[in-house]
């Protein structure tokens, strides 16, 4: 059973998962998301213990949807680390937040390194 965003919130809140993740860098001008020069980039940034995990440009593709990036990614963040990826492995994982199916990707770098490049709605 896939949940919602209410119920991850409340279930990370009674110790689904013991993490807190925290925000620590973000590089969103008042505009919105700005590509690197040659592509790619970090958006923004998240820490939960010692690891930390990095989001590409998916939030630009919330608009519309009514929700907050910030929200959105700090629960990516736990799912992803619910998951339990290995170093060197990707996945590709779907969840639904309010009703809309985000599906996204990640990469572990490191013991202490996930990024999400992107993540998107689909039906």
């Amino acid at each position: 059973m896939v949940k919602g965003i209410r119920d991850y919130a409340e279930s990370f809140a009674t110790n689904d998962i013991n993490q807190t993740v925290d925000k620590i860098a973000y590089a969103i001008n008042e505009e919105g998301y700005t590509v690197p020069k040659g592509g790619g980039g970090v958006s923004e940034a998240y820490r939960s213990d010692d690891i930390r995990i990095e989001f590409g440009h998916g939030a630009r593709k919330l608009t519309g949807t009514g929700m907050e990036a910030d929200y959105v990614q700090r629960i990516l963040a736990k799912d992803v680390l619910i998951k339990g990826l290995n170093i060197g492995e990707q996945g590709s994982f779907v969840i639904i937040i309010d009703g809309i199916k985000i599906k996204y990707s990640a990469f572990k770098y490191a013991n202490d390194k996930i990024n999400i490049g992107t993540f998107y709605l689909i039906d």
